[in-house]
């Protein structure tokens, strides 16, 4: 198991657009790393007209099965050279929500009672969440 940095460094964790190259289905690895497979979201723009449109017609390969750790991506379809696509790496969710390194999670759930109230503890890295990819 590799080394996992805590806290995660600051680093952009999307890609710039790149252009499909019209003969490969596979792309990367990118120079962010992931924790999961279902942490990468992929935009599309198919030959380069109208808007980026969320995809689901990929798959993630890790680059060397560490728990973070770079990775590339494979299209269901080999796409034309005018269709341009970004990589976005997002944190699940559910991920998310787990904080034992925070201190203050403890403190502020013996507030109410020694009862932990998730949803209300939940609800800070939802918007977090909703506010960036």
């Amino acid at each position: 198991m590799g080394t996992t940095p805590y806290p995660l460094p600051a680093v952009a964790r999307g890609s710039s657009i790149f252009l499909c190259d019209g003969e490969s289905d596979i792309y990367g690895p990118f120079d962010f790393s992931i924790f999961d497979e279902s942490d990468v979201a992929v935009l599309i723009r198919i030959d380069g007209s109208g808007l980026f449109e969320i995809t689901d017609a990929f798959t993630v390969s890790k680059s060397d099965d560490e728990e973070f750790d770079t990775f590339s991506i494979t299209f269901d379809e080999v796409y034309s050279e005018t269709t341009q696509f970004i990589v976005l790496g997002r944190r699940n969710l559910e991920r998310r929500l787990v904080r034992p390194w925070k201190s203050t999670y403890r403190a502020a759930s013996s507030t109410r009672g020694g009862r932990p109230d998730r949803l209300a503890d939940a609800q800070p890295s939802a918007l977090d969440s909703v506010r960036s990819p």
